[in-house]
C-alpha cells in the first residue's frame, strides 16, 4: 500500500459494481479538477463525446502498466476496458470499501494508481463519494459528496 496516503488527488472507495464490471466510476469533480484541466479541448471532446480518450494506468505497488480508456457515459468519468477486472480487482484482490488513490501525472499524461487501504480502515476520516447507478449501467443518477464532520 502507498507510503503517503495524502498525495492521492483522486480518492474512490470500491463499491460492488467497481469489482463486477469491467470498468471503474470516477467521482465526475475530481476528474474535472484534476485530470481534464491538463489536457487538449479535442481530447476532452473526445471523452465527453462518449468515444473516449486510451490513457496508461500506472500501479505503482508492482510497478505494472495496463491500457484502458476514460470516457465520460451517462454523466459520469469512467476507466473501462483493458481487463480492469483481471488486471485490478482480480490481481490485487481488491474488495468493496478498499480505497484506490490515483493521480493524473500532465508531464507523462498517465495516471498512476496504488492502493490506499484495504477495506476502508484508514486512520482518518476521508471524504464520502456517493454514486448511484442502474443495475446494467447505463445511467448514472446522482453523485454527493459528503464531507466528514468538523471540515
Amino acid at each position: 500500500m502507498a507510503a503517503d496516503e495524502g498525495n492521492w488527488k483522486i480518492r474512490r472507495v470500491l463499491h460492488p459494481h467497481d469489482l463486477t464490471r469491467d470498468r471503474i466510476l470516477l467521482p465526475m469533480w475530481m476528474v474535472r479538477e484534476f485530470v481534464l484541466i491538463h489536457l487538449d479541448q479535442e481530447i476532452v471532446r473526445a471523452i465527453d463525446s462518449g468515444a473516449g480518450y486510451e490513457v496508461t494506468v500506472m500501479d505503482v505497488d508492482d510497478n505494472t502498466q495496463h491500457q484502458l480508456s476514460l470516457v465520460k457515459k451517462n454523466g459520469s468519468y469512467v476507466l473501462r476496458g483493458g481487463a480492469w477486472r483481471q488486471n485490478f480487482v482480480d490481481r490485487k484482490q481488491l474488495k468493496e470499501d478498499d480505497v484506490l488513490g490515483l493521480n493524473w501525472d500532465a508531464r507523462l499524461s498517465v495516471f498512476t494508481l496504488t492502493l490506499l487501504t484495504k477495506e476502508n480502515q484508514a486512520n482518518e476520516p476521508e471524504e464520502v463519494v456517493l454514486i448511484s447507478s442502474d443495475s446494467d449501467d447505463n445511467q448514472i443518477d446522482t453523485e454527493l459528496r459528503l464531507n466528514p464532520p468538523g471540515q
